[in-house]
């Protein structure tokens, strides 16, 4: 047994992180998304919102950080109707609501002022397609008849990709992928992982 926990130990030194909590939290965010989209894909599209609208909550204090000037509830607000007319209107409804929101945004914004209009504008347009926008199509794989399939591939994927490249990155890791932003990341790691998905 200690040379479980031994094991358990170097694993979590070398990784950076606790692997059991990790584990656990993956799966139960696996079961949600299944549960979901086998049984109710609407509430699918509701976890899928929340997913997004905390990302927009994210990105938007890091905006606020570096002085953008975006306000948290109009680009909340903007990405659920991106969520909502991407499961109601189908390609069509995405690019809708994306062509009349964006426009909406800017003259937001305009209302505060033209001091830092493209800066402010910028920021809000790269949220709302980084996260609405391309959130919208995690929402389109979701609509059609085989919408699980198509959602249970991508978290196979995604999976795949994430557990190969933590084993290849613990196993033979020397070289940093990205030492500023994520120092416990390697170059072994990132093939690892998209050999293994591939």
């Amino acid at each position: 047994m200690s040379d479980l926990h031994s094991l358990n130990e170097a694993i979590n030194k070398k990784a950076g992180r606790n692997l059991l909590p990790s584990i656990a939290v993956s799966l139960s965010l696996m079961a949600l998304i299944f549960v979901t989209m086998k049984y109710l894909p609407i509430a699918f599209v509701g976890v899928v919102t929340v997913a997004v609208v905390l990302s927009v909550r994210e990105l938007t204090r890091a905006f606020k950080v570096a002085d953008f000037k975006v306000s948290l509830f109009q680009l909340s607000l903007a990405t659920t109707a991106l969520m909502a007319s991407s499961w109601f209107g189908g390609v069509a409804g995405l690019a809708v609501a994306t062509a009349l929101i964006l426009p909406i945004l800017y003259f937001l914004i305009l209302l505060k002022g033209i001091t830092g209009f493209v800066k402010n504008s910028t920021a809000a347009t790269f949220t709302l397609i980084y996260l609405g926008f391309l959130g919208g199509f995690l929402i389109l794989l979701a609509r059609p008849h085989d919408g699980l399939l198509n959602i249970a591939t991508l978290v196979i994927l995604v999976g795949c990709n994430d557990t190969f490249a933590y084993i290849f990155g613990v196993l033979l890791g020397k070289h940093p992928l990205a030492e500023k932003i994520s120092p416990k990341k390697t170059w072994e790691g990132f093939i690892g992982g998209l050999i293994f998905t591939a």
